[in-house]
């Protein structure tokens, strides 16, 4: 009759408890994957919000138009201003541009 240590007899065992928790781990990790991939942001503007917004737009157009009228633009450093915002905001454009093109 042969004689199996005790090491023989637990080792099967204790692989079991590791490969049970090994298991464990990676179905939670699944899990958790699953959980965000399936996650959906939405982003709601009452129609409060949407009046106070377009309130707000009209008026700043009212007293941008008021301005023009006035002649305010047509001093040569609210036209560099003005020159400047534009081209800040054709280069920001430009910038995302490459960024989302080289996978910045």
């Amino acid at each position: 009759m042969a004689i199996n240590s005790l090491d023989s007899v637990r080792v099967p065992a204790l692989n079991f408890q590791v490969e049970q928790v090994q298991q464990k781990k990676s179905d939670q990790v699944q899990s958790d994957t699953d959980q965000v991939q399936r996650r959906e942001d939405t982003l709601e503007i009452s129609a409060e919000s949407r009046k106070i917004i377009s309130t707000q737009l009209t008026e700043r157009l009212q007293q941008v138009q008021l301005q023009a009228n006035a002649g305010y633009y047509n001093n040569p450093d609210i036209i560099r201003q003005a020159a400047a915002r534009i081209a800040q905001t054709f280069k920001d454009a430009n910038e995302e541009q490459v960024e989302a093109i080289s996978g910045v």
